[in-house]
């Protein structure tokens, strides 16, 4: 790194202690990239990602499949896929709040995706009326002649909606947490995660991925406040979820990535705050990822004339989304004697792998 010293914001106190402790590692400057010749002069020739927005930036960063190879799918479900039709794993995908297309998949052997609300999960009631008695009347039908792949289909999805749903009322009323949940809406999330997490025999998962959002970080204005604020919830929350997974004895078998769709202008605008810009800097950690350590390469230029700047604290990323989530696709396929992934395995997590593979971390370098 250019630099031999690095400071977090002071609202990540706990993030700096999973850092001193060697349970977190940094990704600096990082994020989209579909070439690896982009420049500051060809960017956005060589980009058909569309830069600098919230919708195409964030579907690029859980998809990583800017030239449809694979396309509606996600990092998280491809690699599921891969579990599953290489080691016959039962992986389960779940969505807390919302679902996501990272958790996606293109085989038939993995799982659909699971959204799971993070206060409780209500199940079906038919005596509301309106649409769920109609709904029932007509999954009620069976008559040969008026059935056909679409109905069959719809039914199917209905009846699994029913069981799921009442699968996961039952572990979010039951399942019981160690710790008090701070009064934050991602750690309402994560409550209830720890909750699911702790059910897998129940769900026959032996793999789980799990997505979580946070959003109010688009700081256009009062940048300074609102992201001490959001920072706070966010390192609270994270403590909470370590607590939780310690006591589960699962902390060593957790990894947490997170990320965002991109960084923020170093310059800032005129009403105190920031625009969207493209490289941001990220974190890994759990109790087997091998922290203190800051991976990819941090700019040793942050000037107006840097080689990275393509205008106003704009960075070209050093290190593309796949430098995450090689390492991460390797760790989460070890086992007592199974085979490394290969590299045709790790095309299918990432259709851009050959694009990048020369110059990607190991899971090695990520993990103890």
């Amino acid at each position: 790194q250019p630099c031999t010293k690095f400071s977090v914001h002071p609202d990540f106190n706990f993030v700096a202690k999973l850092y001193e402790e060697g349970e977190l590692a940094f990704y600096m400057n990082t994020g989209v990239l579909d070439s690896n010749e982009t420049t500051k002069e060809n960017y956005r020739e060589v980009t058909p990602t569309g830069l600098f927005a919230h919708n195409l930036m964030q579907n690029e960063a859980k998809r990583g499949d800017p030239f449809l190879e694979q396309p509606r799918t996600g990092y998280l479900g491809r690699l599921c896929d891969v579990l599953a039709s290489k080691f016959g794993y039962q992986p389960g995908t779940l969505g807390i709040n919302g679902g996501s297309v990272a958790l996606v998949g293109n085989e038939a052997a993995t799982r659909s995706p699971t959204v799971v609300n993070e206060n409780e999960a209500k199940p079906f009631d038919p005596s509301n009326g309106g649409i769920t008695r109609d709904a029932i009347a007509l999954n009620a039908q069976n008559n040969l002649a008026r059935s056909n792949v679409f109905g069959e289909w719809w039914s199917d999805r209905f009846n699994r909606g029913l069981n799921e749903v009442e699968l996961f009322a039952n572990i979010l009323s039951e399942t019981t947490l160690s710790n008090q949940v701070p009064d934050y809406k991602l750690s309402q999330r994560f409550a209830s995660l720890a909750k699911i997490i702790q059910t897998k025999d129940d769900r026959r998962s032996d793999r789980d991925v799990f997505a979580v959002t946070m959003g109010g970080f688009d700081t256009h204005s009062n940048m300074k406040p609102r992201t001490s604020a959001l920072f706070k919830e966010l390192d609270n929350s994270l403590e909470f979820l370590k607590a939780e997974l310690v006591e589960q004895d699962l902390w060593d078998k957790a990894t947490i990535v997170l990320v965002s769709d991109f960084g923020r202008t170093l310059t800032p605008n005129n009403n105190e705050g920031t625009d969207h810009a493209w490289a941001g800097n990220y974190a890994v950690m759990g109790g087997s990822v091998k922290g203190g350590q800051a991976l990819g390469k941090y700019p040793d230029d942050l000037t107006a004339s840097s080689y990275l700047n393509v205008g106003r604290g704009r960075f070209m990323p050093t290190t593309p989304w796949e430098g995450i989530w090689k390492p991460v696709a390797e760790w989460m396929a070890q086992g007592d004697g199974l085979d490394p992934l290969t590299e045709s395995d790790l095309r299918k997590i990432m259709p851009k792998y050959d694009i990048f593979k020369s110059s990607l971390y190991s899971w090695e370098d990520l993990f103890k």
